[in-house]
């Protein structure tokens, strides 16, 4: 039987994670950008591999998802997308990156 919680690790031009949110009352909140020490592209892929076991993240898809984590490039380029299925694997994942409020659309 498949593993269903295997996410595909991120492309080999990785090397941050940041999270996106759309807040109930429709505005965007982007957060800040986390990186690895060392091996930027093997803190990504760990870190996937190992939400994706947990549960807290999969393979991005049409449907409602509570956040997404962006793998991205050195130049901030979007790479792969993975969704955050709950409020539970966000705050996980949001403690676990050290992630802050970026930015929030609408907000000076």
């Amino acid at each position: 039987m498949p593993d269903t919680r295997r996410v595909p690790p991120p492309p080999a031009d990785a090397v941050a994670l940041t999270a996106f949110r759309e807040l109930p009352d429709g505005r965007a909140r982007q957060y800040t950008e986390s990186w690895a020490p060392g091996n930027p592209w093997r803190g990504c892929e760990h870190f996937i591999r190992m939400c994706g076991a947990l549960g807290y993240l999969r393979e991005s898809a049409t449907g409602h998802a509570y956040a997404v984590l962006d793998a991205i490039s050195e130049h901030g380029d979007i790479l792969a997308t993975y969704d955050i299925p709950n409020a539970r694997a966000f705050q996980f994942i949001y403690r676990k990156l050290h992630l802050r409020v970026g930015e929030t659309d609408g907000e000076s």
